[in-house]
């Protein structure tokens, strides 16, 4: 039987076999990995780079772990308001020439004046 259903048929097989061969390709790393060899060991082995290689195989970030590093920041709301509205302020100072990071601290000094 020709047609798209045989082309249908080999292609669920095929894509089988690659989720089988990703599973023991990952056991493999695991094993070369435990016995010592490098990623850049591993990446030549499978003809990616090293980085391709850990990032593919390599341990996975815990993304809890994440979301409690940044739980924190959110505690304190203001808080977390001031230091983006800083990190702003110092990206576009950066980007300033030194001009115009001149006139915009003569202007930020002349605002704190009138609060005073």
């Amino acid at each position: 039987m020709s047609g798209p259903h045989a082309s249908l048929r080999r292609l669920e097989t095929l894509g089988r076999r690659r989720a089988e061969t990703e599973v023991a390709i990952a056991a493999v790393v695991g094993t070369a990995r435990q016995a010592g060899a490098s990623w850049s060991a591993v990446g030549a082995a499978l003809g990616v780079s090293p980085q391709a290689a850990q990032h593919r195989y390599g341990p996975k970030p815990d993304r809890r772990a994440r979301v409690r590093q940044a739980a924190p920041a959110r505690a304190d709301p203001k808080r977390a308001k001031q230091q983006g509205a800083l990190r702003h302020t110092a990206d576009q100072a950066r980007l300033m020439t030194p001009s115009r990071r001149a006139t915009a601290a003569h202007r930020a000094q002349t605002r704190k004046g009138k609060r005073s």
